[in-house]
């Protein structure tokens, strides 16, 4: 007959009521890592989804004010209803603003600038109800203006 030898159990059982339970303070840590991670996750995600929509606001914003500074202004100063004084030929655009020029004219206007990025203002945009409208302000020259937006896009 083989006897077998007795091993030592290594690990000491805990009393029946500090058994698997955790306390307060442990699950205040664990429930602020997870709400950590989550809130991180979710601003990955939220920047991640958003960037289209702030190229396509960044895109349209640049195209309309080299519309404005290199082509509305000069043509309206060197128009045939411009009489010479500046502040007076402006000045009732300042409140009405100039006619809204939608996505399309300002897309199609220099081709060559607005190449590279057209096809993604089409996908995100509508052509024909996003408009862009400008108001000049004092001193009323080529880079005196607001700017105003009415998106209508796919964000």
């Amino acid at each position: 007959m083989v006897k077998h030898k007795k091993t030592k159990n290594r690990f000491k059982s805990l009393p029946n009521n500090k058994k698997n339970k955790l306390t307060v303070s442990q699950i205040v840590i664990i429930a602020v890592i997870s709400l950590t991670l989550i809130v991180s996750i979710a601003g990955i995600v939220i920047a991640f989804f958003s960037q289209p929509e702030q190229i396509t606001k960044a895109k349209i914003s640049e195209y309309a004010s080299d519309y404005y500074e290199n082509y509305l202004y000069e043509k309206f100063i060197t128009s045939d209803n411009f009489s010479g004084d500046l502040n007076t030929a402006m000045e009732k655009y300042k409140t009405r603003g100039f006619s809204s020029i939608t996505l399309r004219q300002l897309i199609l206007h220099d081709l060559t600038k607005t190449s590279d990025y057209a096809n993604l203002l089409r996908k995100n945009c509508d052509e024909e109800k996003t408009t862009i409208k400008f108001y000049p302000e004092e001193p009323y020259e080529r880079n005196n203006y607001r700017t105003e937006y009415h998106y209508v896009c796919n964000f």
